[in-house]
């Protein structure tokens, strides 16, 4: 399989460059707003082709293969620089992708996708049977109230799984940590500007991980909003997207004033 094979759409005709991935749920919404400022690439990864190691095994490969993929999918396009968003999983790709090929980021958007915490977790979600159930992704869904588009989210979660179904486990985001003190060394490596975006009801993720990671990567910023969970991004997309324009922005004032300065 060659990167060519990848399927994505693009959306919008802003001079700043986003690539996504896995984006939760697929809200047309999220990614509609997103372009009124941006370049979208949205790219579905890759479901098979993944190589294995020398033992035959596939464990661990996944993710890495995924953030190669999407480098190479910049370079097919000749896009030297670019912003990196994920959402859930495509956020574990993220940090991969700042980890293995720093740059080609200007930045990396981690929207309730951080590495998975060392310690026991809240929630069970060990597959992607367990998750796509229904008892479990209506826990997961905290803003919304109206009960008829909670069950849209659902309907559209489940399908969604069901295309997941087909790709492997990811498993864990750099298993050689073996404990959040080493999740938190592997943190500071990272050299590019971070924003995580973080709903504190999302039942997925510990929120001590992403403080974590803020501490950690040098120039980090996080935003945490107190009534989102994992489905920030389909519930809340007007207040993610404000956040993403805003650390878009001062990025680029903050270059434009570092060259001022020289």
């Amino acid at each position: 399989m060659t990167v060519t094979d990848l399927k994505y759409k693009r959306f919008g005709n802003g001079r700043e460059i986003i690539i996504t991935s896995m984006v939760t749920s697929n809200p047309k919404r999220f990614i509609s707003l997103l372009a009124k400022d941006f370049t979208v690439y949205d790219v579905s990864l890759r479901r098979k082709g993944f190589p294995l190691k020398p033992s035959g095994e596939l464990k661990n490969t996944v993710l890495t293969t995924w953030a190669e993929d999407i480098y190479r999918f910049a370079l097919s396009l000749k896009i030297k620089k670019f912003y990196y968003m994920g959402i859930s999983h495509g956020g574990l790709v993220g940090w991969n992708l700042a980890s293995l090929y720093p740059h080609c980021l200007k930045g990396f958007i981690s929207i309730s996708g951080v590495p998975q915490d060392r310690n026991p977790s809240r929630l069970n979600l060990g597959n992607e049977d367990s998750m796509a159930r229904s008892g479990v992704l209506d826990k997961l869904i905290v803003s919304t109230t109206d009960k008829e588009y909670r069950k849209k989210i659902i309907a559209s979660m489940q399908e969604e799984f069901g295309l997941l179904s087909e790709a492997p486990n990811p498993g864990l985001a750099w298993p050689e940590c073996k404990t959040n003190q080493e999740l938190a060394d592997k943190f500071n490596k990272i050299k590019v500007p971070v924003l995580i975006i973080q709903g504190i009801q999302d039942y997925t993720i510990n929120p001590d991980v992403p403080f974590i990671a803020t501490q950690s990567v040098k120039g980090a910023k996080s935003v945490y909003f107190q009534d989102a969970g994992h489905f920030i991004a389909t519930e809340n997309p007007d207040k993610v997207v404000d956040e993403i324009k805003l650390f878009i922005y001062q990025l680029g004032i903050n270059k434009k004033s570092h060259r001022s300065i020289k």
